[in-house]
């Protein structure tokens, strides 16, 4: 693609140039010396004598002291706009491709107004980027100006339930003004789904204050749902602290993480983590997988070792998580403490570490203390 549009921008060039010069040729025209009156500089017809005198101021000129000057001849007017006109076409064809992002930003506002609403009294607005179309931005309005929550997203979506795709928020609807969290306070919910793998997006939580004062930032997940109750909402994310350690990206255990809000802060869900245990089925699949392994690395041993590890971790069974690693593992003691080791690293680089081991009842300090 590259080299074609080299070659279609050369093109254009070289018409562009050639156009532009039979433009000037046939605006300038050719040029000659011819002889004229040495007083008044009147042109003298060429095959006059040079001692007629001028026509002009009537002056017989001696012989030899007549002078000459240059004396163009011009081509046909229409040729020269016609050659002028394809120059300019065809460099504005090359061109364009390069200049058109330059006017944008030069003779065109930055961000153009796709859609906007009121949020327990703040002006929220969704706004495109005129220079690519293609970036967006949310912005709330407050006392001291502007503030941009969310820079360069894809399509973000606002409040709890709509978005500019489907159904527009309202005032004081759940997450545009309306308390999701139950602390009392107006909250604004922004999904950007360009964030987050496989386009799952990730969900950011900010808190208005009634005042008009700096919206404040509260947390972030991968989505934000309703209960299963009906009687508020939870924030799902999935923790990515063992990715890319021991399997691919693919391979990579991401358990999953339920929030509720607990005295106006996001805390794990003990109820809800223990529903995502891996059941009995789960466990026989990924025990026979790990025997069908070639070899006690990559994707094929560690992705499925590390799905029921972690899962029976963050379902809050560490026990079991450690009985179905010393009973899978492929080595001696020594390369399983210094996976434990290991393990333990990871799982402490999690945001939700200190949680999960709280609720897990460990005894095995050593695999995650």
């Amino acid at each position: 693609m590259a080299a074609a549009v080299n070659w279609w921008l050369w093109l254009f060039l070289a018409l562009a140039a050639i156009a532009g010069v039979g433009c000037i040729v046939a605006l300038v025209g050719r040029a000659r010396r011819e002889p004229a009156c040495p007083r008044c500089g009147h042109l003298r017809t060429p095959s006059a004598p040079e001692t007629d005198p001028c026509v002009e101021c009537g002056m017989r000129p001696k012989s030899g002291a007549e002078r000459r000057t240059w004396r163009r001849r011009r081509r046909a007017p229409v040729l020269a706009f016609v050659a002028g006109l394809v120059c300019l076409v065809c460099t504005f064809v090359a061109v364009r491709p390069y200049i058109t992002p330059w006017l944008r930003r030069t003779f065109l506002p930055p961000w153009k107004t796709e859609w906007s609403g009121m949020a327990a009294g703040h002006r929220v607005r969704i706004e495109l980027d005129t220079t690519n179309e293609i970036d967006r931005r949310v912005v709330v309005t407050a006392p001291t100006g502007d503030v941009v929550l969310r820079l360069n997203a894809f399509r973000p979506e606002v409040g709890a339930g709509g978005s500019v795709n489907s159904t527009l928020p309202v005032d004081d609807s759940p997450g545009f003004g309306g308390d999701v969290d139950g602390d009392g306070a107006p909250d604004l919910v922004i999904r950007d789904p360009n964030i987050g793998s496989g386009g799952g997006g990730t969900t950011f939580i900010y808190r208005l204050d009634p005042n008009g004062a700096t919206p404040t930032y509260v947390g972030e997940a991968t989505m934000l749902r309703p209960t299963t109750d009906g009687k508020g909402y939870e924030l799902v994310a999935g923790d990515r602290a063992f990715s890319y350690r021991w399997t691919s990206n693919a391979g990579s255990p991401r358990p999953i993480v339920v929030l509720r809000p607990v005295g106006g802060q996001w805390r794990i869900s003990k109820d809800a983590m223990r529903v995502n245990a891996p059941d009995a089925q789960a466990v026989a699949a990924a025990s026979e997988a790990i025997r069908a392994a070639a070899e006690a690395n990559g994707d094929a041993y560690f992705g499925p070792l590390l799905k029921v590890v972690v899962g029976r971790l963050y379902a809050g069974d560490a026990v079991g998580a450690r009985t179905f690693l010393h009973e899978h593992w492929r080595g001696d003691a020594a390369s399983l403490q210094a996976f434990e080791r290991e393990f333990s690293g990871a799982f402490r680089s999690s945001p939700w570490a200190a949680e999960v081991r709280e609720f897990s009842a460990s005894e095995t300090e050593n695999l995650w203390p």
